[in-house]
């Protein structure tokens, strides 16, 4: 008990040390973050599966990211953070989002502006793409 203690303190600490502008005594690691991280749900059930031919495009003037997944399959919430696509790596910036998935209209959102504290920041700017189903 005492040594989960000592461990969840220690993890505090390093996590607060590399919040603000102390982050460098604390030795805070140049990891690698996406700014961003788009996630998908259908948007008339809020189901966040299943997916077919997606496409996620990320836009901050002559930047551009993307990722594709021919099947997106899985749980049914989104509480899980694995559920999303996470691009711009280490690329802060004001961006649009577009999103394309078989069966649904295209959605796109313009104006997204992702965190400057990349470096030892330990969340990701997130959206949520509400997919409408495609009407026959």
């Amino acid at each position: 008990m005492l040594r989960t203690r000592a461990i969840c303190f220690l993890f505090s600490c390093l996590m607060l040390g590399c919040r603000g502008t102390t982050s460098e005594a604390f030795g805070c690691p140049d990891a690698l973050r996406n700014a961003l991280v788009v996630l998908i749900k259908d948007a008339s059930t809020g189901r966040a599966f299943p997916f077919r031919d997606v496409h996620v495009l990320a836009i901050s003037g002559a930047y551009r990211d993307s990722a594709y997944t021919a099947a997106f399959d899985g749980p049914t919430t989104l509480a899980d953070p694995l559920f999303g696509f996470g691009l711009a790596l280490r690329h802060p910036g004001t961006f649009t989002v577009k999103v394309s998935a078989a069966g649904y209209e295209d959605w796109e959102r313009a104006g997204i502006v992702t965190s400057n504290n990349l470096r030892c920041a330990f969340y990701n700017d997130t959206v949520v793409a509400g997919l409408v189903p495609v009407r026959r």
